[in-house]
């Protein structure tokens, strides 16, 4: 990783730097992170985008901290959570399915003790745009473009695994790193014999020539 944009984020926070300062350095961090950083009292941690490595912290006993030891201390079902768990498949906001126990949300960074959170990235725009089919069509094949192209050379040593289904997510994924010309490539495709996707699969893993 980068370990000098890590660097520079703790320089910042030892600079006192504002929230968003803060944020806009991290929206120059590319890949996946999760980050606490901690000097005498102060606490502070950020998750990427899609909280690849989630962070939990506790609130109880009039203390707030990261500290593993600490969230397991008597830790209990929380019921609200176990419901949104069981209707809707998730937790709703930073809570869990414990009491007093939260999490670091996707694209946010909170400082303890104070426990002031700011999302620093959001997935919704916050522009509309005036661009035609055409332009949106060209910026999105810009942008998958580079961030399979930066995939590719980030695992160049390694072979590249892809979960491929009949969906048009992973059919996406597997023609652009053939596109962009990665060659340790090979697709895998699981559930029931015979059943539609599995065929679909094959199909497209034939014409792109991948082995599967």
């Amino acid at each position: 990783y980068d370990y000098k944009k890590i660097k520079l984020l703790i320089d910042l926070l030892n600079l006192n730097k504002n929230k968003e300062v803060l944020g806009n350095h991290l929206k120059t961090f590319i890949g996946n992170y999760s980050i606490i950083a901690r000097k005498n009292n102060f606490q502070f941690s950020c998750v990427d985008s899609i909280r690849a490595y989630p962070v939990f912290y506790s609130f109880k006993e009039n203390k707030i901290s990261f500290d593993p030891s600490f969230i397991i201390k008597n830790i209990e079902f929380d019921e609200k959570g176990v419901t949104e768990l069981s209707m809707s498949s998730y937790v709703l906001n930073n809570r869990t399915l414990f009491k007093d126990i939260y999490q670091v949300r996707p694209g946010e960074m909170i400082f303890l003790p104070s426990n002031i959170k700011y999302q620093y990235f959001k997935f919704y725009p916050v522009r509309i745009s005036n661009k035609n089919i055409d332009e949106l069509s060209k910026e999105l094949d810009f942008i998958t473009n580079k961030i399979i192209s930066r995939l590719i050379s980030k695992y160049k040593e390694k072979k590249i695994l892809v979960p491929l289904s009949g969906g048009l997510d992973s059919r996406l994924v597997l023609s652009k790193l053939v596109e962009l010309g990665c060659e340790n490539l090979e697709a895998v495709t699981y559930g029931v014999n015979n059943n539609g996707e599995l065929k679909i699969a094959e199909e497209v893993a034939k014409k792109l020539n991948v082995k599967w």
